[in-house]
């Protein structure tokens, strides 16, 4: 087997407010080459629509490059899924949206999910993307934790204890699976689920960067031909 190569395109200019490797750090193996690459001009974070338009000449030409330089899929880390028609339409690989992705993966095993965002003005755009992705009937609610994506690792406490409070809302609201709303929120999700076992709960909690790279990395190598051992065609 070859190995993939998944690039991952963080729309932001590099701020050290959140650690996209260590997120990373444990996808790769022999298999699977896995690197991250920060815009060299663009916003510092993206919660509002003028974040994204500020995002995406940058996108796009990263996109462009990297796929000069060869990486055969690209995830953008973001749940605000900036630029992926443009992505889809500029350049000829795979091009993964955390959004869409895990929506779609929740509701593939019979999900019915609510997403645990950063700001509440985001609820407009994740109903929104519910709406065009046509998964309204796993769509249950949208929590914000209010904590700003510069400021989630500033103090963590404070950050696990407002998700933990908005994860036991969703699940009154009858979700059984917890989406984290942001991708900068990656390193929570395993502090989420155990606070959230101390409880007594046990819902699904997704955590869209890391499955929407590893779905990527499925759909490449689907691609690789393979021999079955003392089996035939036709």
């Amino acid at each position: 087997m070859s190995t993939s190569r998944v690039a991952v395109v963080s729309p932001v200019v590099q701020t050290d407010a959140i650690d996209v490797e260590a997120t990373l750090r444990p996808l790769r193996d022999p298999n699977v080459d896995i690197e991250n690459f920060f815009l060299e001009t663009g916003p510092v974070s993206i919660e509002t629509e003028i974040d994204i338009e500020r995002c995406l000449p940058g996108l796009l030409a990263m996109g462009k490059r990297v796929t000069s330089a060869g990486w055969q899929a690209l995830v953008i880390n973001c749940m605000c899924d900036p630029g992926l028609r443009e992505l889809r339409t500029e350049i000829d690989i795979p091009v993964f949206g955390p959004a869409e992705t895990s929506m779609h993966t929740v509701a593939a095993a019979g999900g019915r999910f609510s997403v645990l965002d950063v700001v509440i003005e985001g609820r407009e755009m994740v109903e929104r993307q519910v709406t065009t992705y046509g998964l309204r009937a796993h769509y249950v609610s949208h929590h914000a934790i209010d904590v700003p994506v510069l400021d989630l690792f500033t103090e963590p406490a404070r950050t696990l204890a407002a998700l933990e409070r908005t994860a036991l809302a969703a699940l009154s609201d009858g979700a059984d699976t917890l989406l984290l709303g942001c991708t900068g929120l990656a390193e929570m999700a395993r502090m989420l689920r155990v606070a959230l076992a101390v409880r007594g709960r046990h819902p699904l909690v997704v955590e869209p960067l890391l499955t929407s790279v590893r779905v990527a990395r499925a759909l490449l190598e689907a691609r690789e031909p393979y021999v079955c051992a003392g089996a035939g065609i036709g």
